[in-house]
């Protein structure tokens, strides 16, 4: 009898996993019960609270196991958890989503400690972003962890629209993506990563933005960011300090060009380098060092004394770092004295007065603003989820405030050249008059 009731205790699993294969996997079909229990015990967190109504499982040899969640809503939110009150410098969100389909990777999850994502494809997001609590922290980077959420084979979200809160004291404004297609996706590496996205379209506050590659080919590599007639209250209010906090109403044109390293993408010493690769590096820079010391002894006069290895040095450099040309245009502008003697440190005290007077006077006018930067990928956007972490705002800021400089300028001297003209041409008319009377 114990054996018997073994055997139909075996028999029924059998029947029961076998048929839910039959369903559930083979046949892709939807269920509430799988839903309910993928997010209860597999994805919900202390900080993190995620609900699908229904879940699917496919499996193909080609890309392996797939979940697909229908009307998932994820909140985080204070309330949910004791650890949520613990450090509140983080994004509260609460949002929808149509369609989520996650491909997971079993294997990379068990047997390397990895988070098993590795591809995802969103549709149909809506809700509200809440970011007006969070805090500048300096010089914070995102550590690298092993079971950090690393999305290999990319992202695509389509039909993306939430209500951002972004700054205190800004009105809550609509942030739309209508197609992003990001070939990769790491904690570690946010920043680094969305900007090597293949296209973003969508609109920030009413404001459309593009950022592809660019239709004429200036690198191997590079994007072109384009925003049309953004709200200068987006970057004036605890965004960047210096000339563009000054202004109080007006808009501004985006247009930058994004040249990336040249190289395959990922590989910007994102890995972890082991004992043995540590070690040939050692040898071969040594190496490099004791040739490069022999040459110079041999040849003590000759400029080119370079090896190989400061080449391949340069050009190394050259593919970790990140080149971007800036052209801004405002419109509508009203500017104002600043209140604050440490927003001058930009510019000089006497450039100050000349500039608000310049913006306030070609208010109904196009101002254009051009200058340049580079990033280190290894130095300035590894562990950056933004512009303040990684520098760009600081260097943006700067970039400002020297254009305004050049402008104030340039003002000056056509003023002055101006002048010497009309009094020359005053003078030789003059002269002009009085020799035809004799």
């Amino acid at each position: 009898m114990v054996r018997k009731g073994y055997l139909i205790v075996l028999a029924g699993s059998s029947f029961a996993s076998g048929y839910a294969y039959y369903k559930y996997v083979y046949k892709g079909e939807s269920s509430p019960l799988l839903g309910k229990l993928i997010s209860k015990y597999f994805i919900t967190s202390p900080l993190l609270k995620f609900h699908a109504d229904s879940a699917s499982l496919h499996y193909t040899r080609s890309d392996g196991l797939s979940i697909l969640f229908l009307n998932t809503a994820i909140k985080r939110d204070e309330e949910f958890g004791p650890f949520a009150t613990y450090h509140d410098n983080y994004t509260r969100f609460d949002v929808t989503v149509d369609s989520l389909k996650l491909k997971v990777d079993l294997k990379r999850w068990l047997l390397e400690g990895r988070h098993p994502i590795v591809r995802c494809q969103v549709e149909g997001v809506r809700g509200t972003v809440d970011r007006s609590r969070l805090q500048y922290i300096p010089n914070w980077r995102m550590p690298y962890a092993k079971d950090e959420v690393s999305v290999d084979e990319g992202i695509v979200a389509k039909d993306v629209l939430v209500t951002l809160k972004n700054a205190p004291g800004t009105l809550p404004f609509p942030v739309s993506v209508y197609s992003a297609d990001l070939p990769r996706l790491r904690w570690s590496w946010l920043l680094f990563d969305v900007l090597n996205a293949k296209s973003i379209v969508g609109s920030y506050d009413n404001s459309l933005f593009t950022y592809q590659p660019p239709q004429y080919m200036r690198k191997a590599n590079s994007r072109h960011l384009r925003i049309d007639s953004l709200s200068i209250e987006h970057v004036n209010r605890g965004v960047v300090e210096g000339p563009l906090s000054w202004i109080q109403r007006g808009r501004m044109s985006v247009d930058i060009q994004v040249d990336l390293p040249e190289c395959e993408y990922g590989k910007a010493n994102t890995t972890l380098i082991s004992d043995e690769n540590l070690l040939k590096r050692f040898l071969k820079s040594a190496n490099d060092a004791i040739l490069t010391g022999f040459k110079r002894a041999i040849f003590p006069f000759d400029d080119d004394y370079s090896t190989d290895a400061y080449y391949d040095a340069k050009r190394r450099q050259q593919h970790e770092q990140i080149s971007m040309s800036v052209l801004l245009k405002l419109t509508g502008v009203k500017a104002q004295l600043p209140l604050m003697a440490s927003q001058v440190s930009l510019m000089s005290q006497a450039l100050v007065r000349p500039t608000i007077a310049y913006l306030n006077d070609h208010r109904h006018h196009v101002i254009p603003l051009g200058f340049a930067f580079d990033l280190s990928v290894n130095d300035d956007l590894k562990g950056a989820w933004g512009l303040q972490e990684s520098g760009i705002a600081n260097l943006m800021a700067q970039g400002v405030a020297d254009s305004f400089s050049q402008l104030t300028s340039d003002k000056e001297r056509q003023a002055e050249r101006m002048r010497k003209v009309g009094l020359w041409s005053v003078y030789s008319m003059f002269k002009q008059i009085i020799t035809n009377s004799y």
